[in-house]
This record gives C-alpha cells, structure tokens and sequence, in this order.
C-alpha cells in the first residue's frame, strides 16, 4: 500500500489503514525524504513502488490559503503535475499495482449521498474546487 499521505485527510487514512494491519508508505511531496514526490523536478522514490498492491493518491498543494491567483494556478498545477508523475512512474513499472485510486481534488460534483456519480453526470458544480 502506498499513499501520499502528508495531508488532512491522507494522515488519518494512513492511521486507519495501518490499524487494519496493512503496510503504509507515506509519500510527501516536495520533500528531501526516504519517500519524497516532487511534480516540479520530476521526481519520485520509484522503488518503493514497485509490487505495490494498492496506490492512493491525495497529493496536491493545500487549499487551505489565501486564493489569490498565483495560489490558486499553484494548487491546480501541483495536483495536476503530481497525478502525472505518479502516472508516468506507475506506468513504466515492471509489476504494476492491481489498484489505483486518486483524489487530489474535492467538490467536482457537490454534495450527494446516493447513486454513481461519473464524468458524464449531470450535476458538475461550478466554482474553484470542482
């Protein structure tokens, strides 16, 4: 199981998950450690990779900020650059991961309990977030 997990809510996944019994490999981006990302360098601890299982993604700048808008192309160009370095890497592995699962965004569809939600659903909200 890998997961960036510097965040608000890949911090309690990782605890909740590792109390489950599973493996964690907390990836942070922009970092100088063991486990480092960074979208602007290009660069990712590919080894670790490697076998995984499980890939969670919830990598991006945090949203908590003033959104003016140098911050606001920020937060759009680290989730979209990190999803493509993690793409790119995951694609080049020899023994992939069986599941893939990214989240680097919130709100593209509001709020809704019930049904499937996709691409093609009527319900995109507008707005920043989405």
């Amino acid at each position: 199981m890998v997961i960036c997990a510097s965040g608000l809510v890949g911090k309690k996944l990782s605890v909740k998950l590792v109390e489950l019994g599973y493996r964690v490999i907390a990836y942070r981006s922009r970092s100088s450690g063991q486990h480092a990302m960074d979208h602007e360098a290009g660069t990712i601890d590919k080894k670790s990779l490697e076998g995984a299982f499980t890939v969670i993604h919830l990598a991006g700048e945090s949203i908590a900020q003033s959104w003016t808008e140098d911050a606001k192309a920020h937060i759009m160009a680290s989730r979209k650059g990190n999803t493509l370095l993690l793409y790119r890497t995951l694609a080049s592995l020899a023994r992939k991961p069986q599941v893939f699962i990214s989240m680097p965004g919130i709100n593209r569809y509001g709020l809704h309990r019930n049904g499937l939600l996709t691409e093609a659903s009527n319900c995109v909200v507008d707005g920043f977030l989405s």
